[in-house]
């Protein structure tokens, strides 16, 4: 099990539950690339020491260009020749406890995000 292409496959399955989105594969790629490029860019704040000046000069160009790397490496590994479909059909029918589980794992692992950047 490749915990990166579950969180993928939770991601979409959560986005698909009510309606169906044309498109919500791109919303998938972004959120995931959202959460990924937020762990790294805490950790790039806090190893350089980013200012508010200093983001406005130097720092401002890496960011983004670490976050549009990730986003066209997401897009590459999922959306190329339409591989989420495959995603998506391996972790269909998975245990009612696995999903349970991995679900508050994957909620933590966001709250925990968003906590590193408001607290720290």
């Amino acid at each position: 099990m490749n915990p990166y292409y579950y969180v993928f496959a939770r991601i979409y399955r959560m986005l698909n539950r009510k309606r169906h989105w044309s498109g919500s594969e791109w919303n998938v790629v972004f959120a995931l690339t959202l959460g990924v490029c937020l762990n790294l860019m805490t950790i790039y704040i806090k190893v350089f020491k980013v200012t508010s000046e200093g983001f406005n000069k130097f720092h401002k160009v890496p960011i983004v260009a670490i976050g549009l790397t990730f986003f066209l490496f997401n897009c590459y590994l999922f959306i190329y020749k339409d591989k989420y479909k495959r995603i998506i059909s391996a972790y269909k029918g998975e245990p009612t406890l696995r999903k349970t589980i991995f679900g508050i794992l994957i909620v933590l692992y966001f709250m925990v995000t968003f906590a590193l950047i408001i607290f720290f």
